[in-house]
């Protein structure tokens, strides 16, 4: 059986395969992770969004976006991830995000947002087992009705997940691909 913290790290993975090269027509929106934190805008708007990790922190880190319903929020997600050994309640919903840069490093993902509340997260444990989220790797954003105005990006190839399996339409070759999983 995958751990949940592998399922969303994958998650995450699937949007950064999508930001892979595309030519987004908005500016990217940045958040930052140190040992601890995350810093970057407490409000988007809706629509297409790229969507950039900086890594300015020793460990790896990840950002995955998490859609709450209404009336659910960042601590209920964080004690319900906890009693349930990090399985995703039905009212949470992992959506991706920019997969784990290294220390110092930079990632992006290209994701479509829905307006709503979202908690951010980083599920990467640390040395002891511990995910970041238990030590403070959590935040909030709200994203509003109003439109970012990205044209959604053309993908070159497509991934299809399946239980243990994946289809490929297209070919993977040397150079930039835009991948729409």
């Amino acid at each position: 059986m995958v751990p949940n913290y592998v399922r969303s790290l994958f998650l995450g993975f699937t949007g950064l395969l999508l930001a892979a090269c595309a030519a987004p027509s908005a500016a990217p929106v940045a958040f930052t992770a140190t040992d601890g934190a995350f810093s970057g805008p407490a409000e988007l708007p809706s629509g297409w969004t790229e969507i950039t990790l900086i890594n300015n922190g020793q460990e790896p880190h990840h950002l995955q976006l998490v859609r709450l319903d209404e009336g659910r929020s960042v601590e209920e997600l964080g004690a319900t991830l906890s009693e349930s050994g990090g399985a995703f309640p039905s009212w949470g919903r992992p959506f991706g995000g920019p997969n784990a840069p290294d220390p110092g490093g930079t990632t992006a993902a290209v994701v479509n947002l829905e307006p709503g509340s979202y908690a951010l997260i980083d599920v990467i444990p640390d040395a002891e087992g511990v995910p970041h989220m238990a030590k403070g790797m959590v935040s909030t954003l709200t994203v509003t009705d109003e439109e970012s105005g990205m044209e959604e990006p053309a993908a070159d190839i497509t991934i299809e997940l399946n239980d243990y399996s994946f289809t490929l339409t297209g070919s993977l070759t040397a150079g930039d691909h835009a991948i729409r999983v």
